[in-house]
């Protein structure tokens, strides 16, 4: 066995660079399936574990925007509806806001919207959506009415702020922050408005309901009810009956899996899954492919050698034990590169993640199972690469075995192909063609692992495009022609003719002064309330010379009342201009209360924003809500010389006004938070070119040697190198183009289904359209073949310096 042993270890050394290449195909593959199925599992760990330590909410009651009832009011209901069945339950008071901290980043003092949540911290509450301290300290009972609040983790750390300090509330109220926090409802921040990953844009302060109650003018005020059930408590039944009992005041009633936030976290786990399990597989069958291929062209170069043992009278499994071992070895080395990759891949996979989505409980174990199969698979497949050709090496007549140049022909492949067509060029050059269609068992494996690594290439590129066209889209939508428009959001609604709105609409600073309605509802089409979802509509002026929606379809009818909805809306509601759709809305029956109503209207238009959520109504119909001249959105202009962030610190300081932002904040945010994202996908995009790289390597190293001996041929008859490699580069890049368009279709699949299927199942809320530019193709057609035609030029050094009389030599 030492002497079979020190034989294979011969053949490695004298394939060193072919063989740790292979090895690194293999490592490559089984590292990257490995981690991105280890991430999978690890997201899905850490949100129950974190879920479960924050107490989340099962059920939520929620006041319509504007409504609030005494304090207590909420549990009364509660008791009226339910027995035994809720574990805890506590009632809140939340306000928009406005938050003004000085930061030491460039941004200088953030000004941002937000949420100002006060919540019951009677002994060591809240026992319902906990806070958990990721900085500093977390609130405690005797921060009970004080001027203390914690500010939520992600937009803190955004700003790379303190454990502790100082900061203000809209109108300019002065208050301590006493650390960053985190809460279920925030773990992955979605703002009312539509905004996802809104980090540097929207800020929840949390603080007593004592002090929220305070601070807002809403004494002895709440208008949020959160439960947490008995594990034997009926959810269904017990959601029926609260909706029941608080409809009537405006109070609609969600699962913890309604809440954006949470629901995005969960499906976004099962999504990412997917996906990541789509390219992990995709990038390992790219690399086992070309292992596969690569490894059995070695051992198949080995057949002269086969054939002497055999003619020596070796026995069969003698005979095949050196190229076993060979190929175990190769595997062996790939799986030990692999197994470390996998947990390099993992380990900055997991800071990743860590970093991307702040959790209180993160769960990474090592993942026995994933990289045993990654592991075994990674072994196997070469090794079976190997006994493949050794099996029919041992089944031919050694004399066939033995035999060379021409004799040795087995086959023409699909060779006979091209006998019956003429091809233009010089011998020299027909033969790349030639070589190509001679094999085509080498070809179709070559072009699979390179065609793979395309596929995810493709679908990659495309991703990132469709990406920035979704946020160009949002952006030109958004801003129109007024980049500069400001959006005032009140606290709650105001009369028109209230101080707080006249000092707006009066401001000097400002033109094209509009007063609106913007308020939080659920869209569906009649005779299909299960097909629903939610929206925020806006009451506008659609002749406004500020802003206005555009329409794809239809028009901006001010002469009935009707929505304006999205492409994207009227898609999943099977509706188009004219259809009725069913708005469900609150309705004002008092100063502070409301009601749920709903309203039959036609559809006037589409607009061509990404999101569902957005829709339009003209704002002279806003009695439907039961409220007249009132407004709770403000939409201006800064006046000739006056900056916008002039115009927003005015704003700001006014009483009543819970948030100012200018119209393009929302985009840029969401453009800068996913760029995280594009980093994951641009990581694996960096994996599959090197994968791609050295799988056209190894494929033209293991041609050179196939081929030594018509090299040596052309250059005993006085061929250049140049026009070896030449005819080398062409083979090699009409392989590339075969694995490119091979490549290219299945990446275009893959691509529709994660675009068209993946991610609206995961966010439903965003539309988008698979973009690829034509320049985008134009680059994956080069890299595809060019990647392949310029590998063959590494092997100059070999061809300058061959013996040429020793390599001709057939009998050693």
């Amino acid at each position: 066995m030492m002497i079979w042993l020190k034989w294979s270890w011969r053949d490695l050394r004298s394939r060193w660079v072919q063989v740790a290449v292979i090895a690194v195909v293999i490592a490559f593959g089984t590292g990257m399936f490995s981690g991105l199925r280890s991430m999978n599992v690890w997201r899905a760990l850490s949100n129950e574990a974190s879920y479960a330590v924050s107490n989340t909410f099962d059920l939520r009651v929620s006041l319509g925007a504007g409504s609030f009832v005494e304090r207590g009011a909420l549990l009364e209901g509660l008791a009226e509806v339910v027995g035994d069945g809720v574990a805890v339950a506590e009632e809140r008071l939340i306000l928009p806001t406005q938050v003004s901290v000085d930061t030491d980043t460039p941004e200088g003092t953030a000004l941002v919207p937000g949420r100002l949540i006060g919540v019951d911290l009677s002994e060591g509450g809240p026992h319902v959506n906990s806070l958990h301290a990721a900085l500093g300290r977390s609130l405690t009972s005797v921060d009970a009415g004080a001027d203390v609040v914690a500010l939520e983790h992600n937009f803190a750390r955004f700003y790379e702020l303190p454990a502790a300090g100082d900061l203000s509330l809209a109108g300019g109220m002065p208050v301590e922050y006493v650390g960053h926090t985190l809460a279920p409802e925030y773990f992955f921040i979605v703002t009312p408005e539509g905004g996802i990953l809104a980090q540097a844009n929207f800020a929840a302060v949390f603080t007593s309901i004592e002090t929220a109650q305070r601070l807002t003018g809403k004494a002895d005020a709440v208008n949020d009810l959160i439960l947490r059930l008995s594990p034997d408590t009926d959810t269904e039944a017990l959601f029926d009956a609260l909706t029941a009992r608080f409809e009537g005041v405006g109070g609609t009633v969600a699962r913890r899996m309604d809440d954006p936030s949470i629901r995005l976290m969960i499906e976004d786990v099962e999504g990412d899954q997917q996906f990541n399990t789509v390219m992990a597989i995709a990038i390992f069958g790219g690399a086992v492919f070309a292992a596969f291929n690569l490894t059995s062209r070695i051992v198949d170069s080995q057949r002269r050698e086969i054939g002497i043992s055999m003619a020596l009278g070796l026995p069969t499994l003698l005979v095949a034990l050196r190229p076993l071992l060979f190929s175990a070895q190769v595997a062996l080395l790939g799986v030990v590169f692999g197994i470390a990759m996998g947990i390099g891949v993992a380990e900055a996979l997991g800071a990743y993640l860590e970093g991307f989505i702040p959790l209180p409980a993160w769960r990474t174990p090592f993942q026995f199972g994933v990289f045993a199969w990654a592991a075994l698979a990674g072994f196997l497949l070469p090794f079976a690469a190997a006994a493949i050709p050794v099996w029919l090496a041992v089944r031919v007549p050694p004399v066939n075995a033995i035999r060379t140049g021409h004799l040795a022909a087995r086959g023409g492949g699909l060779a006979w192909m091209l006998s019956r067509v003429r091809i233009p060029a010089r011998v020299m050059w027909q033969m790349p063609l030639r070589n190509v269609a001679r094999a085509p068992r080498r070809t179709l494996l070559t072009s699979l692992g390179i065609g793979a690594i395309v596929a995810v290439l493709v679908t990659v590129m495309g991703m990132l495009y469709s990406f920035v066209n979704v946020f160009d889209s949002i952006e030109r939508e958004t801003t129109g022609d007024a980049p500069d428009r400001m959006e005032v959001s009140l606290d709650t609604f105001y009369p028109v003719g209230a101080p707080t709105v006249r000092s707006i609409l009066e401001s000097p600073n400002a033109v094209n002064i509009e007063a609106g309605i913007r308020v939080g509802g659920t869209l569906f089409a009649s005779g299909e309330p299960d097909e629903s979802f939610d929206v925020l509509a806006q009451f506008i002026d659609f002749e406004s010379e500020l802003w206005r929606p555009t329409v794809a379809a239809g028009s901006l009818d001010i002469s009935i009342p009707g929505v304006v909805i999205s492409e994207s809306a009227a898609d999943d509601l099977g509706a188009g201009v004219g259809d009725m759709l069913i708005l469900r809305h609150p309705v004002f029956t008092g100063v502070d209360t409301a009601s749920l109503g709903e309203t039959s209207l036609p559809v006037l238009g589409l607009h061509p924003h990404p999101f569902r959520t957005n829709v339009y109504l003209h704002v002279e119909y806003s009695s439907m809500l039961g409220g007249e001249g009132i407004a709770n959105l403000i939409q201006a202009r800064p006046a000739a010389g006056v900056s916008p962030d002039t115009l927003e610190l005015e704003f700001f300081a006014l009483p009543g006004v819970g948030a100012v932002q200018k119209s393009a904040t929302l985009t840029n945010v969401i453009r800068d938070q996913f760029q995280q994202y594009m980093g994951l996908l641009s990581f694996i995009l960096l994996i599959t070119l090197v994968l791609a790289l050295l799988i056209a390597y190894n494929t033209a190293s293991i041609n050179m040697d196939e081929r030594r001996r018509e090299h040596a041929t052309m250059f005993a008859y006085g061929l250049p190198v140049r026009s070896v490699l030449g005819m080398a580069a062409t083979e090699s890049a009409i392989m590339g183009a075969i694995a490119t368009v091979l490549g290219l279709a299945a990446g275009w699949l893959l691509l529709q289904w994660v675009v068209l299927v993946l991610l609206p199942d995961t966010f439903p809320e965003l539309h988008m359209s698979i973009v690829f530019p034509p320049a985008g193709l134009a680059l994956v057609v080069v890299m595809g073949i060019a990647a392949s035609a310029a590998a063959p030029l590494f092997t100059v050094w070999r061809l300058r310096r061959m013996d040429v009389p020793s390599t001709l030599r057939v009998m050693e």
